[in-house]
């Protein structure tokens, strides 16, 4: 018997999968509800100073371009994806910093190296295994040969132009890459935002979700579609 998306779900016919999850999973999702280019997380007093960061915020939220290889209505239900920003250089694992001695930090700075250049060298490969991975996963839950969360279209550039420092050290920012997705909903958009985060060996990943409008911050810990696709109870 064919399954539908809802009856995958466990969600009743009313729900409605447009939120993000943070719940009996342990998944630190970050909500940005402030984004400015400094890291500022509350509107600073006086009348000008309030006005500045609210102009400056804006731009920076509009740093976020659709690429020229699928000029799509996000209005569209069909269209749903969005952007993942993140940094090929390692930053997640075999801190330096965490060094007990002089050979185990160089130890670790030459492996972040390493892993970085590996990152640069085989970007759109590593990008490839995760999306045609995910694709098969996800449709594994669908007997009709249809798949909700599966990727339908994806680019590589740079689609953030602004600036954002995250508390965990990571700066995102033009020179960060992006990938751009299209065609799946925000759970599927999570999942990978995660697993991008642990093949690139990074802290967080900045997530742009085309649906919602939210920005957000994702981290490593493993979550998969159908937790993903609960409703968020907003912080």
């Amino acid at each position: 018997m064919n399954k539908t998306l809802k009856q995958v779900l466990g969600l009743d016919e009313d729900t409605k999968i447009r939120r993000l999850v943070r719940n009996e999973t342990g998944y630190r999702l970050t909500i940005l509800e402030r984004f400015s280019t400094d890291g500022r997380t509350s509107v600073p007093d006086g009348h000008f100073q309030k006005v500045e960061f609210l102009i400056k915020e804006s731009f920076n939220k509009a740093a976020f371009t659709v690429s020229e290889g699928y000029a799509f209505d996000i209005a569209n239900p069909k269209s749903k994806g969005g952007v993942i920003v993140f940094s090929v250089d390692v930053n997640a694992v075999n801190n330096p910093k965490d060094a007990k001695t002089t050979v185990e930090k160089v130890k670790r700075t030459l492996k972040n190296k390493w892993d970085s250049l590996t990152n640069r060298l085989f970007i759109n490969k590593k990008l490839t295994d995760i999306i045609v991975k995910h694709n098969k996963k996800t449709a594994a839950q669908f007997q009709n040969g249809e798949n909700p969360y599966g990727v339908v279209g994806f680019t590589v550039g740079n689609f953030f132009k602004g600036r954002y420092p995250a508390a965990d050290g990571s700066v995102f920012d033009e020179t960060s890459t992006s990938i751009e997705i299209i065609g799946i909903p925000q759970a599927a958009l999570l999942v990978l935002a995660t697993e991008i985060a642990k093949e690139f060996k990074q802290e967080t990943v900045l997530v742009k979700d085309y649906e919602s409008q939210r920005i957000y911050l994702a981290d490593r810990t493993d979550v998969d579609v159908a937790s993903a696709a609960t409703q968020l109870n907003k912080e």
